[in-house]
């Protein structure tokens, strides 16, 4: 019997193998795809991604700020995180390096906080730009139901 590797050498072998033949090395084929293709789609490290980050509960406690003040010095980028998923997560050595500089910067009363960039916001949409005025999609000032002409 003909096998899949030998065909794979030689593809012209496919003409000179019986069809009775062809069917089984199909079937085997399939049944090795069907396991092989998972294992090569499944992700090739299934350690913890968070492994060694800290939650941002955890990095305030051990700054000794409340996590709210943390999470806020995150969304500013005074903190460098590490988000996994949607969950900011905070690298020990980025801790070590807050707490070297002498924390988090100061940042408390609401004429500093105006000082302070805004993150940029994406533009919004407004529904009614999308559409022509007075109903018209052509842009023509016609009234609905008068035909315009195709001669120019």
């Amino acid at each position: 019997m003909i096998t899949l590797e030998a065909i794979a050498k030689d593809p012209a072998l496919v003409s000179t193998i019986p069809r009775e033949q062809l069917l089984q090395l199909y079937a085997m084929a399939v049944t090795a795809q069907g396991v092989i293709l998972p294992a090569l789609l499944a992700s090739p490290v299934q350690a913890e991604p968070a492994a060694g980050l800290l939650t941002l509960d955890a990095a305030a406690a051990r700054l000794g700020v409340k996590k709210s003040r943390l999470a806020v010095a995150a969304r500013r980028g005074d903190v460098p995180v590490v988000m996994v998923g949607r969950y900011p997560r905070i690298s020990p050595a980025v801790l070590a390096q807050l707490i070297d500089r002498g924390g988090l910067p100061m940042v408390t009363s609401p004429r500093d906080q105006g000082r302070v960039q805004a993150a940029p916001r994406a533009p919004r949409l407004v529904a009614g730009r999308a559409r022509r005025p007075h109903g018209h999609h052509q842009g023509v000032n016609q009234p609905v139901g008068i035909r315009q002409s195709t001669d120019q």
